[in-house]
């Protein structure tokens, strides 16, 4: 029966290393509480939460430099899939970000977001991606969605305690927006993750925000619980950044002048609490004017002018200035009271651009639109100016155009008059020398009759009429002076006779006669005149011209001789 169960057993044996083949495979790594740090070994995961806890704390700088540099001194001899040196470089930038210096944690952290791979390390690629958000969004309001979607992350790892972290952060940016109910939700959660993890120090952090959002939702009653409560509470004395801090908010709620003055004495001469110690000291110097000490007033403010750049906040440097001013004013010092009130002014401006994104937003709207708005009246006064003058320049162009024009409208005027009237002169002349011929013509005619008659009558003889009738006849045609005619009538019509005949080589001399006086555009009887026969005659010759040109009317014999020589 053995042999029989073998083949079962290596069946039972290669199922269960499958089974811890795909739990291998599907192994997350252990990691450190409440952080979502995998574990590395006992000192590393102990350095790892010392120089959180003083990070997330806020604490002493130095302090978190010497643990740090001890992670670094491991890390070089680690093995480069645990990531420890960038896990001491994201360490690094936190100790940047406490002593203010942006710039540089900025630096490392662009250098980490190209090492650094997600799916190598996904835990710390979204902690370098918090990191760069926290550290660059000093001044920008556009962090909530981003702090949102690291909270789902953290969530789903179970880090408590940088879930609390964005918790806070994103309770501040809605603070800065004026959404103080869901900044203390947010606190809330905050506080609620705090005290499960320990972080006392933060936990005293965001319970001061907490009363400032308490204070600006008008729960006065919680809020001032709240304060007795953390000021009975005997463990935070020693956190100077945030007792005092909390000191200073019980004084403006309360008006109690001791929780001033104990903060003022915890604070007195350290000087990494200059810009706090800077605000404290202009309150006092408004609680001594209230109390009627001008000399130990003026000292106060005095002290706090003299720390006056040290201090970031604009609405506390605001506050700072406005209570010198009322202590010069007071002192009759017109001329300090006029600067500090100035520098008050600026103070208060340059806070509403810094703190509060709304307000920004909507100054900066102004500003631009006002700007717009002076481009846009300027545009339309450039465009009214170029449309004045352009009408102007048009105006006068066309002004000049018309001038132009009336002037040599005037001169062509004066021409055809000119002409018309030497055309008309023209006419009238060679008229004038046909009829003169005709007439001529006439009279030679009538002497040349007389001779006849009287030679019939025997009173010339023939040998002396025949030589008298065949001078006449010579005159009569040279009379006619058709070529004087010519003359005067081609100074006016050059190639009109010329193209007739060449067209029209059938015509005869009395018929290009006809044609040049209609030409002229003299009438039936005019014609008749000069060429001494009656109208009649004058019809029955243009009737033959038709004829001989194949034309059925007088239209269109005028329009024919006008066809010619134009």
């Amino acid at each position: 029966m053995q042999p029989h169960k073998l083949p079962h057993i290596s069946i039972w044996l290669s199922i269960l290393l499958c089974c811890l083949l795909l739990a291998a495979c599907g192994h997350e790594p252990e990691r450190l509480s409440p952080l979502g740090w995998p574990k590395v070994s006992p000192e590393v995961d102990s350095l790892t939460l010392s120089i959180e806890r003083l990070m997330i704390n806020d604490e002493n700088a130095d302090s978190v430099e010497v643990f740090n540099g001890r992670l670094k001194q491991l890390a070089s001899a680690s093995r480069p899939e645990l990531h420890l040196q960038e896990r001491a470089m994201l360490f690094e930038t936190g100790i940047l970000s406490i002593r203010l210096q942006k710039k540089e944690a900025l630096d490392i952290i662009s250098h980490l977001e190209t090492e650094v791979d997600s799916i190598g390390d996904p835990y710390l690629y979204n902690r370098v991606k918090t990191r760069r958000w926290i550290v660059d969004s000093i001044d920008d309001y556009s962090i909530h969605k981003r702090l949102l979607s690291q909270i789902d992350y953290y969530a789903g790892i179970g880090d408590s305690v940088m879930l609390a972290c964005d918790y806070i952060h994103l309770a501040q940016r809605y603070m800065n927006v004026g959404e103080a109910a869901l900044a203390y939700e947010c606190s809330q959660k905050a506080d609620s993750l705090l005290e499960m993890v320990g972080y006392d120090e933060t936990k005293l952090k965001n319970n001061i925000n907490l009363i400032v959002e308490l204070n600006r939702l008008g729960r006065e009653e919680e809020r001032d619980s709240l304060v007795a409560r953390l000021l009975r509470d005997g463990r935070h004395k020693d956190n100077l950044k945030y007792y005092t801090a909390l000191l200073v908010n019980a004084y403006s709620f309360s008006g109690d002048a001791t929780l001033l003055r104990r903060a003022y004495e915890l604070l007195k001469g350290d000087s990494l609490f200059f810009s706090r110690t800077a605000i404290i000291e202009a309150m006092l110097g408004e609680e001594e004017l209230a109390q009627g000490n001008l000399d130990s007033a003026r000292w106060y403010s005095g002290e706090a002018m003299v720390k006056l750049d040290l201090v970031r906040d604009m609405s506390h440097r605001a506050e700072i200035c406005r209570i010198a001013y009322e202590l010069d004013s007071v002192a009759g010092d017109n001329h300090n009271a006029l600067v500090h009130y100035r520098m008050m002014k600026e103070a208060e401006d340059r806070g509403r651009m810094e703190s509060n994104p709304m307000e920004t937003a909507r100054i900066q709207y102004q500003l631009l639109a006002e700007n717009e708005r002076q481009a846009q009246a300027h545009h339309r006064r450039v465009t009214l100016l170029h449309t004045v003058v352009g009408i102007l320049t048009l105006a006068l162009a066309a002004g000049g155009v018309i001038i132009l024009l009336l002037l040599r409208s005037r001169r062509l005027t004066r021409r055809m008059l000119k002409a018309e009237r030497e055309r008309d002169s023209s006419y009238r002349k060679a008229a004038l020398s046909m009829i003169k011929a005709t007439e001529k013509e006439s009279r030679l005619r009538e002497m040349a009759e007389i001779v006849r008659n009287k030679k019939d009558e025997g009173e010339i003889t023939e040998r002396h009429a025949g030589e008298i009738i065949s001078s006449l006849k010579v005159n009569i045609a040279d009379s006619t002076d058709w070529n004087s005619f010519l003359e005067v009538f081609s100074g006016i019509h050059p190639d009109f006779v010329k193209r007739l005949t060449t067209d029209y080589p059938k015509l005869s001399q009395k018929q290009v006669q006809l044609c040049c006086y209609m030409k002229m555009g003299l009438d039936t009887a005019q014609i008749a005149r000069i060429m001494s026969v009656k109208p009649e005659t004058v019809w029955q010759s243009r009737w033959r011209l038709k004829r001989t040109l194949g034309l059925d009317s007088d239209d269109s014999l005028l329009a024919m001789l006008r066809t010619i020589d134009t």
